[in-house]
């Protein structure tokens, strides 16, 4: 959906300040995706290699590393009666679901790795927004950011333990390779985790860029947008999820102060889409 929605983003469909941040993610992603197959490629041959080789993957020249690859693949492929164009599928395939997580080298710049940075930066700021004890509890109210901080928390949190057990199922790249898919049941819906803990959730990003620099403001706009866990996340989960966080009372904010976010609807869509590509 990510990559339907990028494609037709880059088209001009939301506009250009989206299309232009659009296409950029494709280049990135394309980027990375290069990395990832070359890591997955380098992981597979530093496993079937003989211990003790003299000179490391990442050191060696670059007909080097095509030569001890083309042997790993090979001896891959001999072992579990393959050809060579279904472990080059199975490589491909691999790659692609790791791609996004940035759990292989060169790949850090992988958006999720991204979206959950960006959520620990917002988090960051709300923490520094909470009420002194020289602050008016009627007119800025600790509670709603203090929920809306655990829930950001919550995401980022879930996207690092998801990752976490991708990246221990994937330590045996030739035996992972060598059974891809049809015995390597659940990896996929595994790798798919860590994206979906962050979906949504990079949206209050994009709008605390375009929100009004008043807290109670932005946290009655970010509290709106935050998603709510369904049932199958306790199971993925260390700890239980929280609800949704309550906005902030009427008493504390007026309720036109929801909205305040620029006079042109065009240019704000524009820019939250651009941010959220």
């Amino acid at each position: 959906m990510r990559d339907h929605a990028l494609a037709t983003a880059a088209e001009g469909a939301a506009g250009p300040a989206a299309a232009a941040a659009a296409r950029a993610a494709l280049a990135a992603d394309a980027a990375v995706m290069d990395a990832a197959r070359a890591a997955v490629v380098a992981r597979l041959t530093t496993a079937m290699e003989a211990p003790g080789q003299a000179v490391a993957m990442a050191a060696d020249t670059p007909a080097g590393r095509e030569r001890r690859a083309a042997c790993a693949l090979s001896a891959l492929a001999q072992k579990n009666g393959l050809g060579l164009p279904v472990v080059a599928r199975r490589i491909q395939d691999v790659a692609a679901l790791l791609a996004p997580l940035g759990l292989l080298p060169g790949t850090e710049a992988a958006w999720v790795n991204r979206a959950a940075g960006a959520l620990r930066q917002l988090a960051a700021e709300l923490r520094r927004r909470l009420p002194g004890p020289d602050d008016d509890p009627l007119l800025l109210d600790a509670g709603p950011i203090q929920a809306l901080i655990a829930r950001i928390d919550e995401a980022a949190a879930l996207c690092d333990h998801t990752r976490k057990a991708v990246a221990l199922a994937i330590k045996g790249m030739p035996a992972l390779l060598g059974a891809w898919p049809e015995r390597a049941p659940g990896l996929a819906d595994l790798a798919a985790r860590p994206a979906w803990a962050v979906d949504g959730w990079h949206r209050l990003a994009a709008l605390r860029a375009v929100t009004a620099a008043d807290v109670t403001t932005l946290v009655r706009a970010l509290s709106a947008n935050a998603p709510s866990w369904p049932a199958e996340v306790q199971r993925w989960s260390e700890r239980g999820m929280a609800p949704p966080p309550a906005l902030p009372p009427g008493r504390a904010v007026a309720t036109s102060n929801l909205v305040a976010l620029g006079p042109d609807p065009q240019a704000l869509a524009e820019a939250a889409l651009a941010r959220l590509l």
